[in-house]
């Protein structure tokens, strides 16, 4: 045995952390073997070795290092053989304490494979400094994390891992990384957004859909992943802002470069949705009526749900099942007199109210006609608004512009810049969402209207025939705002239906009247073909007149 190290005791210490201040740090069988090699070349006296997995950030947080400690007070051993003293503390704490020891002797050396300090003050104050500059390297990857963070999202990128629906781009280099759709996954989750805007699927029930009938998984990764959707994880997905272009990072909004999934608008409507406090938590036969969570009371404002009741029959031994719409009287505050309802009565009102928003098919081929008439005069309109828009964004765009170039010119200070330029890019935002709305109305109104006019003519015969899921979609695509009251259920009935409603009490009986000729076609003052019966039209001049 070396002579020089007669008196000495070694420990063997290794750390490796989890965490970004170890990505580049040896693991623990590596630090292992570097330190065996060391010690057999010197022919160390190695008593005990302390390895663990923790960082070193913070004080008290690693339970060998402070066995160790111990030993060291408790004379079992005296000197320390690491890989770095980096390993021993990167916080000022838990240097200290190796310092002190070193200052009472009880630590007489701290070995690493290229430098050796002693209980000597050059050694001491050496060692020290490694420990706190290790601490200051903590700390100035600290401030450049969090810098980069703001900074990407300042540029419009989110700086974690994408939500389900959209994937991140690891493979591309530092500063280009951005957030793109999961193709596998992106329409599948789109599908579930527009089953909870029906208002007709709970969020359990979309997510059976999802998981159950549709096979989605989550993106599997190294530890994690690769299972179905958990119900809490749905409900975070619909309160997700990010959803709909934008992110929200301790607190603060910042608008997103990756692509929507939903607009704003269907945002706030599933937010609707969601916050029905006085929606019923019915059992498991309750999912199966068409109309629970729909309307409302019209005494206390409560939820309406459904009861099944089971009547025997003893002089015939038959037994029969009655269903009852009724209120929930959640409200104590109000004496609610809202009697029971039969299912078959609530159904034979929207029934009648279907019979008369439909139309014929050839009725149908007609409107559409027009509507794509009207619609390219309309177009016109559109371009109008849209050049005015861009105008509008431009000169906001040259205001910035010209802000900019005040600042630096000295003109302004850098709190009256800040402020200016917040107020118009905020202006910038609303126009940019406002062009937004425009090219999406756009492109989804003629199809919207397609889709009515299927309804409204396959409405009655899909009602009478469906089973109650069937039913409650095509309640709450025809109307909103439902209410009880007195056994009588009252409704908006959405557009188109309110029209075609209107129509269907005896203004058009005449089948042959709705064929685009002559005689059931007028020419208005644009030049579109326009129908007799203005009432299909409301809001066109309301002094319509054949030209000569």
């Amino acid at each position: 045995m070396n002579k020089t190290n007669n008196n000495k005791k070694y420990a063997v210490y290794a750390r490796k952390s989890s965490e970004a201040e170890d990505r580049q740090m040896l693991s623990l069988p590596a630090q292992s073997r570097e330190l065996e090699e060391i010690r057999n070349k010197l022919s160390l006296d190695i008593l005990v070795s302390f390895v663990e997995s923790k960082s070193a950030k913070s004080p008290n947080n690693r339970s060998e290092f402070n066995s160790m400690l111990e030993s060291i007070e408790k004379k079992e051993i005296n000197s320390i053989l690491v890989w770095s003293p980096d390993r021993l503390s990167r916080n000022p704490v838990d240097a200290g304490k190796i310092i002190y020891l070193m200052d009472q002797e009880l630590l007489q050396e701290v070995r690493t494979p290229t430098q050796t300090f002693t209980c000597n003050p050059n050694d001491k104050f050496m060692l020290n400094q490694l420990m706190i500059f290790a601490k200051l390297e903590n700390d100035n990857k600290g401030v450049n994390v969090k810098r980069g963070l703001k900074t990407k999202c300042e540029m419009g990128w989110y700086p974690f891992v994408a939500p389900i629906g959209y994937l991140n781009t690891p493979d591309r280099e530092k500063g280009y990384k951005i957030i793109v759709k999961d193709h596998e996954r992106f329409d599948l989750m789109r599908k579930g957004w527009d089953l909870i805007l029906t208002g007709m699927y709970t969020v359990p029930q979309v997510l059976n859909k999802l998981n159950n009938d549709w096979g989605l998984r989550t993106v599997k990764r190294k530890k994690i992943g690769g299972t179905p959707l958990s119900r809490s994880g749905l409900y975070d997905i619909f309160t997700n802002p990010f959803y709909y272009g934008w992110f929200s990072v301790k607190g603060k909004l910042y608008r997103g470069k990756h692509p929507p999934m939903v607009s704003k608008e269907e945002f706030d409507k599933v937010q609707e949705i969601l916050g029905r406090g006085d929606a019923p938590r019915p059992r498991l036969e309750s999912h199966k009526h068409s109309f629970t969570g729909m309307i409302k009371c019209g005494i206390c404002g409560c939820s309406i749900t459904a009861t099944r009741k089971i009547k025997h029959y003893p002089k015939t031994g038959n037994t029969q099942i009655y269903y009852y719409y009724h209120c929930t009287k959640k409200n104590k505050d109000v004496d609610c007199t809202q009697g029971y309802v039969k299912k078959e009565d609530l159904e034979a009102q929207v029934l009648e109210t279907l019979d008369k928003i439909e139309i014929h098919p050839k009725f149908k081929e007609w409107a559409i006609k027009y509507l794509q008439e009207a619609n390219r005069i309309e177009y016109g309109t559109r371009e109008e608004v849209m050049k005015n828009l861009q105008k509008e964004r431009n000169n906001i765009q040259e205001k910035l512009d010209k802000l900019l170039d005040m600042r630096l010119a000295e003109q302004l200070s850098e709190d009256e810049y800040k402020v200016k330029k917040k107020s118009l890019l905020e202006d910038k935002i609303s126009v940019q969402e406002r062009i937004k709305n425009w090219d999406t109305k756009a492109d989804k109104w003629m199809k919207d209207v397609e889709d009515a006019f299927d309804l409204a003519i396959t409405a009655v015969n899909r009602f009478r025939k469906g089973d109650w899921e069937e039913k409650r979609y095509i309640f709450s695509k025809i109307g909103s705002n439902f209410v009880l009251n007195n056994g009588k259920v009252d409704y908006d009935l959405k557009k188109p239906y309110f029209v075609l409603k209107n129509a269907g009490e005896g203004k058009y009986n005449d089948l042959e009247r709705l064929e685009p000729v002559a005689s059931g076609v007028v020419v208005g003052r644009n030049g579109v073909s326009e129908p007799e019966i203005p009432s299909w039209l409301p809001g066109l001049d309301s002094n319509q007149q054949p030209i000569a």
